[in-house]
């Protein structure tokens, strides 16, 4: 079963509308591309390549560098460990 089935229809629909906010205040219309770098300033976020990221295992880098079955990750410096997620 995918992540998006998993996910329920309410949570779908609120993601679908921050989604079509984003868009609007980039000015991005809903069959656009929208770049993931013109995002990630908007939000402040930071990008990074699996490569990139220090405390991965070599073999880590080259599973993710290899694979199309993850999406992002979120990765959050709590004092003093790093928490990843993968999807």
């Amino acid at each position: 079963m995918s992540l998006i089935q998993n996910l329920s229809p309410e949570f779908r629909q609120r993601c679908e509308a921050i989604a079509t906010e984003q868009r609007s205040l980039l000015r991005v219309r809903s069959f656009e591309p929208l770049a993931v770098d013109t995002l990630a300033a908007k939000l402040g976020a930071t990008l990074f390549t699996p490569d990139q990221l220090p405390n991965l295992e070599p073999e880590q880098v080259t599973l993710l560098l290899a694979s199309n079955e993850w999406s992002g990750a979120i990765i959050s410096d709590r004092t003093h460990s790093i928490t990843t997620q993968c999807w």
